[in-house]
C-alpha cells in the first residue's frame, strides 16, 4: 500500500490530500481506511494484551505477529543447529561466518524497516530485493 501525490496537493495540518481529483479521493480514502485499521488493531491488541506497544500494532498491520515465521527467528534456529554439529559435520568457522550474517541481516530490518524481524510472508510487501529472493 503506497500512494504518492505532489506536494501542493498535500495538507501537513490536516495530514490529507486537497483537492476533489479522483487521484486525491481516492488518497484520501486509503489514509481513512488505513488509520482506521490500525485504530481497529490497537483496540484489538487492547483487549487482549495488557502491554501494547506501537512496534506490536505496526507488526500486526504489516502481519508480522509472533504466530507466523520470523526471519531472524529462522536464522537463530538455524545457526542453533548448525552449532550443535559443530565438531561433526560442520566446521566453528561455518557457524561464526553463518552468526556474522544474521547480525547483519538484522542490522539490515532494523535500519530499512524499523522492525525487530521480518514475517517470512511480507518479504514482497516490503519491496526490497533482498528480501524477496
Amino acid at each position: 500500500m503506497k500512494a504518492d501525490i505532489a506536494p501542493s496537493y498535500w495538507d501537513t495540518n490536516l495530514g490529507k490530500a486537497i483537492g476533489r481529483t479522483k487521484e486525491v479521493m481516492a488518497i484520501n480514502s486509503l489514509i481513512d481506511t488505513t488509520k482506521a485499521t490500525i485504530f481497529k488493531i490497537y483496540r484489538d491488541l487492547q483487549e487482549r494484551e495488557s502491554n501494547v506497544t506501537s512496534e506490536k500494532v505496526k507488526n500486526s498491520f504489516l502481519g508480522l505477529d509472533s504466530k507466523h515465521e520470523m526471519l531472524l527467528e529462522l536464522f537463530q534456529k538455524h545457526n542453533a543447529d548448525v552449532f550443535s554439529l559443530i565438531g561433526k559435520t560442520k566446521a566453528k568457522a561455518t557457524y561464526q561466518k553463518y552468526e556474522v550474517t544474521r547480525k547483519h541481516m538484522a542490522s539490515f530490518v532494523k535500519s530499512k524497516y524499523n522492525l525487530s524481524d521480518v514475517y517470512l510472508g511480507s518479504a514482497e510487501k516490503l519491496s526490497d530485493p533482498i528480501l524477496s529472493i
